[in-house]
């Protein structure tokens, strides 16, 4: 339900710890990743 989700409102990113339910999911556009690891992307987007 949540891939759903983030399918029909075109995210980026699922953030969760639970990492091994979004396997593959690469597919949708979408890449499941850690909350640590999310705040790391947006600090190396910064100017």
């Amino acid at each position: 339900m949540l891939l759903e989700l983030a399918v029909a409102s075109d995210c980026q990113y699922i953030i969760t710890y639970n990492l091994k339910d979004f396997r593959n999911i690469s597919s949708f556009g979408i890449k499941a990743i850690t909350s640590a690891d999310f705040l790391k992307e947006l600090e190396g987007q910064k100017l």
